[in-house]
């Protein structure tokens, strides 16, 4: 049975005015707001640093190395013990030991790299935890901007939590992921 918009105590214009309002906030206030109070909170600068504490307390301490490769110090030897040494085999051992020390220089060396590239593309997660807050609670933002903000639902009062849950949410933690 269609419903009778007559017998409303209100008229037609009045319920057109007002679902045009409920869909200007949900699809340009609500939104702009979101990002503006992301802004205004300083989400990017802070969620930049969290993410470069985050990546600097999973980065390995270094391991100490020798300062020596095993050709310097056999090659302070006279020839006779440096001869003699050989024939055991510690002239082979000594070059498989600098090439095992420049592979694992080597693997620091892209380790490190890696972990700029993941602190260097931090912005564009804190980014993604903005577009995916502003997504997922596109209603609550809606109702806050649409009563301008005589109505305010808990999501948008504790707008950081809800930012870092979204950095969070796997939507997000995909970008710019720093690989264990």
């Amino acid at each position: 049975m269609p419903i009778d918009f007559s017998s409303i105590p209100i008229s037609g214009g009045v319920l057109v005015a007002g679902a045009l309002w409920a869909g200007a906030s949900a699809y340009a206030l609500g939104p702009l707001v979101a990002e503006r109070s992301a802004e205004q909170i300083g989400w990017t600068a802070d969620c930049e640093q969290r993410i470069a504490a985050d990546i600097k307390t999973r980065q390995p301490a270094p391991e100490p190395g020798f300062a020596f490769q095993c050709g310097d110090l056999l090659g302070g030897l006279p020839g006779e013990q440096r001869q003699f040494l050989d024939m055991f085999g510690m002239g082979i051992a000594c070059d498989a030991m600098d090439r095992a020390q420049a592979r694992k220089r080597h693997l620091a060396e892209l380790k490190r790299q890696r972990i700029e590239r993941a602190a260097a593309e931090a912005g564009s997660r804190c980014a993604c935890a903005v577009s995916h807050m502003t997504m997922v609670k596109r209603w609550d933002f809606a109702l806050a901007a649409g009563t301008a903000r005589t109505v305010v639902p808990s999501s948008v009062t504790n707008l950081r939590a809800s930012l870092l849950e979204s950095l969070a949410s796997p939507a997000c933690a995909g970008v710019a992921k720093l690989e264990d």
